[in-house]
């Protein structure tokens, strides 16, 4: 009898441990197997390259340069940014100011309101005839694609992705299953950020 519910166990045959511990490998087996058949085809194909970008030269009336020739030759400066929120407005700023060129790496781009807000400035910019780069990491941008191709279609930005998924764009299963096929591309992420206006 159970010492607290006053009733019997059920028995369990000899043979029941070692089944059910067959039954849970073979699932496995079973979910790996489809996982992989799921993405084992699934690679990208060759496609053409992309022409060659260049970084452009800000014009020297711009405000950006004329904020840059103030700094003593020979020397750089930085300014610290202790808040988030003043970090944001500052990347906005500076999309605004743009006159010439904006190029962006960084590895991710949230599909949140930051997100939303850089992009909707990135357009505006790329609208006035600002040439946008960004280049974002694949690895988050699952759900992402009508945002990030409504911002590619513009004319004047340049969108890709790094070290892209070959499924899933909109699934994180599929991404995920696709880790089975390809893990040693796939695991190589891009973590380098580098955001320069004019």
């Amino acid at each position: 009898m159970h010492p607290l519910h006053g009733r019997q166990r059920p028995h369990s045959s000899p043979g029941a441990l070692p089944g059910r511990l067959r039954h849970i490998a073979l699932t496995g087996l079973l979910a790996a197997a489809l996982a992989a058949t799921l993405t084992g085809c699934g690679s990208l194909p060759p496609g053409p390259l992309p022409p060659p970008s260049q970084f452009l030269t800000a014009p020297a009336d711009a405000p950006l340069s004329q904020l840059a020739a103030t700094v003593p030759a020979g020397r750089s400066a930085f300014r610290a940014m202790l808040y988030s929120a003043d970090a944001l407005q500052t990347r906005l700023d500076l999309i605004r100011q743009a006159r010439s060129g904006i190029d962006i790496q960084t590895y991710l781009l949230g599909d949140d309101a930051t997100g939303h807000q850089l992009m909707r400035a990135l357009r505006d910019a790329a609208a006035r005839g600002v040439r946008v780069r960004l280049l974002v990491d694949d690895l988050y941008t699952a759900g992402m694609s009508d945002l990030l191709l409504g911002l590619a279609a513009h004319p004047g930005v340049e969108l890709r992705l790094y070290n892209p998924f070959p499924a899933g764009r909109d699934s994180w299963l599929l991404r995920s299953a696709s880790l089975l096929g390809d893990f040693s591309r796939l695991n190589r992420r891009m973590h380098n950020k580098l955001f320069i206006a004019d």
